[in-house]
């Protein structure tokens, strides 16, 4: 049996399975070299998870399935149908905020109501933008401090670093979801009721799951800040003689580090480039790419970055200065 919706695609609903792991993301064809990136920075730490992918555009799931081996189990990839915002946006740069963006992220409400009901009772399923890099398996947290069993990255900038572990603006491109009764049947529902109210300050997914956080008054926790950077934590507060944001120097130093997500950056060239620039785009390391222990390793590269209201607006690489 399938979902129901008109112009979603099919997927079966949960049995009895165990409770599993899950990684799911909703992206177009215009981020699809992100979306492997991040793939190949999180596949040395999926373990047992698996990867439920759903595309729109042109290559679609035939693309992205090209870039792994044949053999990989751990890859579900759904093509989904485009609608005409999508259609009208076909070139490689995605701004925040466009027609192309916004449509993506509706229907990333409608994705997540289908994983929810896809997955066995019980599993964890962490939500991911593309735009994301992993140096560590992003499941080992403390999965026992949210009764609701929702955690999410942080939203705000460094100046609210690991200020409120209870609550707080979310960021909706990296958070997990434990798949309670509620978390399946109500949750995603009600954001994307909210969302076609225009119950979202940012007209996405991302503020129709904050008002509905808030409106129902629900408990969930935000992930450590220091563990899973936001681009402003990152990028924004660097420490030069580190090469990375001094909020995070601790957990790279002693192997803790999970994940960086590029954001609070408009442009997506640009997130490539601010990428490329730490050494964190694996797209660009040859055959070597998919060795494990290459992607594993923290290797931040020295950049500069000019900041506008807390946004990164440029990335430049670091000239060093030779003496004669």
């Amino acid at each position: 049996a399938g979902t129901e919706e008109p112009g979603l695609p099919d997927l079966d609903v949960a049995g009895t399975e165990e409770p599993g792991r899950f990684v799911a993301l909703t992206f177009s064809a215009a981020m699809e070299e992100f979306a492997v990136n991040m793939l190949r920075s999180l596949e040395p730490h999926l373990g047992t998870a698996k990867v439920k992918a759903f595309v729109t555009g042109a290559g679609g799931c035939a693309s992205l399935s090209a870039q792994f081996p044949a053999e990989v189990v751990w890859l579900e990839c759904t093509q989904m149908p485009e609608t005409g915002e999508e259609r009208s946006d076909t070139g490689s740069t995605v701004i925040y905020k466009s027609a192309h963006y916004l449509a993506q992220v509706h229907k990333k409400l409608d994705m997540n109501i289908l994983v929810m009901r896809s997955v066995p009772a019980g599993s964890l399923v962490m939500f991911t933008d593309v735009d994301v890099v992993y140096f560590n398996d992003p499941f080992t947290f403390e999965q026992d401090s949210s009764p609701s069993g929702l955690w999410f990255s942080a939203g705000e900038g460094a100046h609210k670093c690991g200020d409120s572990k209870d609550r707080g603006l979310v960021n909706t491109g990296l958070y997990f979801v434990k798949a309670t009764p509620f978390n399946r049947d109500i949750f995603f529902q009600q954001a994307k009721m909210n969302l076609l109210a225009k119950k979202s300050y940012d007209k996405g997914d991302q503020g129709a799951i904050q008002y509905t956080l808030n409106r129902r008054n629900l408990s969930y926790k935000i992930l450590p800040c220091e563990l899973f950077a936001n681009g402003n934590i990152y990028w924004g507060n660097m420490d030069g003689k580190k090469n990375v944001s001094q909020f995070v120097s601790g957990a790279m130093e002693d192997g803790r580090f999970v994940s960086l997500h590029a954001n609070y950056i408009v442009r997506s060239d640009l997130k490539k480039r601010c990428l490329q620039l730490t050494g964190y785009w694996y797209n660009d390391r040859g055959e070597g790419r998919r060795d494990p222990s290459s992607l594993s390793r923290f290797e931040p590269k020295p950049v500069n970055v000019a900041l506008k209201d807390g946004v990164i607006v440029s990335c430049e690489a670091v000239a060093f200065k030779y003496d004669h």
